[in-house]
């Protein structure tokens, strides 16, 4: 049986003037840091000679803002997570509120988007329960970042726009500057690079105006990646300069990586590889310190990339290795963040249990939470082909070359014993020839799997383009073929189809999940046929198994996020939620056909951009 709720007694009159002390020192927190850490600091030595855990940890929460952190970022982190533990505890909301939003902003930075969810959904509960809009629009911005981060760009903006008219409402300049911030970002992901410039600016200005250093810096590393992306180098540079005037302290620590990450793909771009080295080394101990693997992993890759440029191919295929290292971390990672998905789901679900309206937006919380996980989970496994793909070009090279001496040599050898030979050395050199001929064989039909590899990540193309989705189903196709049992045969009609415009390495994991849950259907023997041609205005995939069929009572479940019944043909999770989400955002649309006595069909239509 569940503890009754209970009201924490109110305060004592001396942790009462405690706390009212420490709020004194939060107002500060901007305008006169050294007196606000002056406060905080003398708050919490006289609440920890009193036993006033709650006042303590407010004061905490305060220092996080206004000292120098000295030890490590992670170390920091768990000084932040205490602390909110400890609020909660004492059942003091108010600081417990602005710590939650720390931390969602803090996870947020590091790529820990499942930690930032649970921390916004935090802050925005509590904003909404005490009628504090600041902060609800703080948790706002926190939940627009994080589907962008998902490619939600229509979702993303949605929250930005009802967060800048409560921060116009109430008159907060700080608010608005991170909200714009969060717009700008959005839409250089879209591809609006004069929208995300402008957005940027008015964030840069109010971020300045209002002595936000933060929001400062990520802007001024928003606007040099939008210059980069122009061409336009020196300006990359000159924003990238400003934003290194804060080098020396705690925002760099935080800020610091994805700007001097900024700084290496620029150097790179300029053939200046001793500075990419540079940028990178110095990029490699911060972004440590809060574990922000994905950025290491990408550091890695430019590193890797320079040296190959240069010709140092050993130093080359070092930081190749340690790239696809660092994506396996990534990936370890996610696998130890089940289970807090598990305490995530379970406050959903307790949820429903209230009104028609907080059911609604827990589910909206769900849906975007369930969505993150698994564009992370693609990004990983994309990057992980990519780089399998990337390092396999060295040794299948070495092999070519040492077949071609082998072939030679053995021509040689051949010419050399003549006629007179013995018949011993003959036959070894007839079957060094068969070896020889079989090794090559094999070695087309590797270099062959490594281009469909490639073909299939496109890591190394702009993220948006014109496309043939052609060149993804088969590339899609050939890494399914080598896997299937014996008794399934996968059939392909594939023609000339008008081009797309979006993302084709999202389209093929889209590909590859139906094709996937085709195969699984069918068991041990079976048929998956798929087709793809114009229609009217429309290019049409089909993928079709003549397996099970879907029951009828699991149907119109099918593409829900919390779908997870079982059988041979529903388990699909997270996976048909996410691939209509891929396909809708290419302006498609996605339906099934399905019956017991002949399999399933899933149809997708996609608008054309022109023919092929």
């Amino acid at each position: 049986m569940a503890a009754p709720i209970t009201t924490p007694a109110p305060p004592a009159p001396v942790e009462a003037a405690l706390m009212d002390r420490v709020e004194e020192a939060f107002a500060l927190r901007h305008e006169d840091p050294e007196t606000a850490e002056k406060t905080a600091r003398d708050v919490r030595n006289a609440a920890e000679g009193s036993g006033f855990d709650c006042a303590s940890a407010a004061a905490d929460i305060v220092l996080i803002y206004t000292e120098d952190i000295s030890e490590s970022g992670e170390e920091a982190l768990e000084r932040l997570l205490r602390a909110h533990d400890r609020l909660e505890r004492e059942g003091e909301e108010q600081f417990r509120l602005r710590a939650a939003d720390m931390l969602s902003t803090i996870y947020e930075g590091i790529g820990d988007y499942p930690e930032a969810l649970r921390f916004a959904d935090v802050a925005l509960n509590l904003a909404k329960a005490k009628g504090d809009r600041l902060f609800q629009g703080y948790a706002l911005s926190s939940l627009a970042g994080i589907l962008t981060a998902i490619g939600d760009y229509e979702a993303a903006q949605r929250k930005i726009a009802y967060g800048l008219k409560l921060a116009e409402e109430l008159g907060s300049n700080p608010l608005a500057a991170r909200l714009q911030l969060r717009r700008g970002r959005a839409h250089r992901l879209e591809g609006e690079l004069l929208r995300s410039r402008e957005a940027l600016e008015i964030a840069l200005s109010l971020a300045q105006q209002e002595k936000r250093v933060f929001s400062e810096v990520d802007a001024l590393t928003e606007l040099a990646r939008i210059a980069e992306l122009e061409g336009n180098l020196d300006a990359a540079e000159a924003h990238l300069a400003a934003a290194r005037t804060y080098d020396d302290g705690d925002v760099w620590r935080v800020a610091g990586p994805r700007a001097l990450l900024a700084l290496a793909r620029v150097h790179l771009r300029r053939g200046q590889y001793d500075l990419v080295e540079s940028a990178c080394t110095e990029l490699e101990p911060l972004a440590h310190g809060f574990h922000m693997f994905p950025l290491l992993a990408e550091a890695a890759a430019l590193r890797a990339e320079a040296y190959e440029r240069q010709g140092r191919e050993a130093e080359a295929l070092r930081f190749l290795r340690k790239h696809i290292d660092l994506r396996e971390q990534v990936m370890e990672r996610e696998a130890q963040r089940a289970v807090k998905r598990m305490q995530i789901r379970w406050e959903v679900a307790s949820a429903r249990a209230e009104t028609e309206r907080e059911r609604l937006r827990y589910l909206e919380l769900e849906a975007m939470q369930t969505q993150l996980l698994e564009a992370e989970r693609m990004a990983a496994v994309g990057g992980l082909v990519a780089g399998v793909a990337h390092e396999m070009n060295t040794p299948l090279g070495v092999l070519r070359s040492n077949l071609d001496i082998h072939a030679r040599a053995l021509e040689r050898l051949g010419d050399s014993l003549g006629e007179e030979a013995p018949r011993a050395a003959t036959q070894s050199v007839r079957a060094l020839a068969r070896a020889g001929e079989t090794s090559q064989a094999a070695l087309e039909r590797l270099e062959t799997w490594v281009r469909g590899l490639r073909r299939f990540a496109r890591l190394d193309e702009a993220e948006k383009q014109i496309f043939d989705v052609i060149e993804g189903l088969e590339s899609t196709l050939d890494l399914v073929r080598p896997g299937l049992p014996a008794g399934i045969q996968l059939e392909a009609n594939l023609g000339s189809v008008s081009l797309l415009d979006g993302w084709p390495g999202r389209l093929n994991q889209a590909f590859l999940t139906l094709v996937r849950n085709a195969v699984e259907a069918l068991g041990d023997r079976g048929t998956v046929r798929v087709t793809a041609g114009d229609e009217a205005s429309a290019v049409v995939v089909t993928i079709a198994d003549d397996g099970p069929g879907i029951p009828e009572e699991v149907q119109p479940r099918l593409f829900e996020l919390s779908f997870e019944a079982d059988g041979p043909r529903t388990r699909f999770r997270v996976g048909l939620a996410t691939v209509r989400s891929i396909v809708t955002r290419h302006g498609g649309t996605i339906d099934f056909d399905t019956a017991p006595d002949r399999g399933t069909t899933f149809t997708l239509r996609f608008p054309c951009l022109s023919r092929a």
